[in-house]
């Protein structure tokens, strides 16, 4: 593992990590049951309103917490454009979503299992030269009615909500939201944030959570 990658995953939950954000992250992970009741799996789509907000975190974060209390679990790195998934988890980044997307690879082949962390994990494959294209791809329809009858949570990491219109195509999947905002964002971040969430409300009903 290069030092890239070492850096990447000392973020990830394990029993290394500080007592007070293992408990914001179980916190995290109980806000999100309780806001997403009853049977069947549930979709949670996690974006930011900009780079660097720390949503891939989030995102891999609180798959893990969901896996540490016997949930299955799978991780969708959305972000063709800048994924990090598979640098955090230290795994090949293809074949991914994108490849399967066009064909060029089966979706068991696509998902990795990671033992130590207890998820499946679906990285974002090679990088495609329109992500946005792809992600209205008809078969995006078949791969979540397929996962649902396996997971009980999918978890996605999207990209940022103010560069791309990503996010909001894929809405249509998602029970819910969840916005990770830097704290030293400026103070238009907020106003943006509310926006987006009221966007998602009004297009599909879509919670933000």
């Amino acid at each position: 593992m290069n030092n890239n990658n070492t850096s990447r995953s000392r973020h990830l939950l394990s029993k290394e990590t500080p007592l007070a954000v293992q408990e914001s992250y179980r916190v995290l992970r109980t806000n999100v049951m309780f806001s997403l009741p009853g049977e069947g799996c549930k979709c949670v789509g996690v974006t930011s309103p900009a780079p660097g907000d720390g949503k891939s975190t989030t995102a891999a974060n609180l798959a893990i917490a969901l896996s540490q209390i016997g949930k299955k679990v799978i991780l969708i790195d959305c972000d063709m454009r800048l994924p990090t998934v598979a640098t955090a988890f230290d795994i090949s980044a293809a074949p991914g979503l994108s490849d399967f997307l066009v064909g060029q690879a089966k979706i068991e082949d696509a998902v990795r299992r990671s033992n130590t962390y207890g998820i499946s994990i679906l990285p974002a494959g090679n990088l495609p030269p329109d992500a946005t294209g792809l992600l209205e791809d008809k078969q995006l329809d078949s791969l979540f009615s397929a996962l649902k009858k396996i997971f009980d949570y999918i978890i996605v990491d999207l990209p940022p909500v103010n560069t791309v219109p990503d996010a909001v195509i894929l809405s249509k999947y998602m029970d819910g939201f969840l916005i990770a905002v830097g704290g030293s964002r400026r103070p238009s971040t907020g106003r943006s944030t509310r926006c987006f969430a009221r966007s998602i409300w009004r297009m599909c009903e879509c919670w933000v959570l």
